[in-house]
């Protein structure tokens, strides 16, 4: 995944890889799904690191996820704000 400088990642790059893969851009649904899913992966996530602390190492994947996921929050709350007006 593409990255701009070192904690930014880019939406338009996370939307390629949305379309590479179902072949459309996300709908307000969708996002919403992903958004709750990604949401309970990040949670299981930093879980399992927490009771198998010999994982530690890979401790530094679960900021590039919240990362992710604040970008995706910050998008559907601009879609949601677009369809109110």
């Amino acid at each position: 995944m593409k990255l701009e400088g070192e904690d930014q990642v880019s939406y338009e790059e996370i939307l390629k890889l949305y379309n590479d893969c179902c072949g459309k851009h996300p709908d307000v649904n969708d996002m919403l799904a992903m958004l709750i899913a990604s949401h309970g992966e990040m949670m299981a996530f930093n879980e399992a690191l927490e009771s198998n602390p010999e994982y530690s190492e890979i401790q530094g994947l679960s900021g590039l996820a919240e990362i992710v996921i604040d970008r995706v929050i910050d998008y559907f709350d601009k879609i949601i704000e677009e369809q109110k007006q």
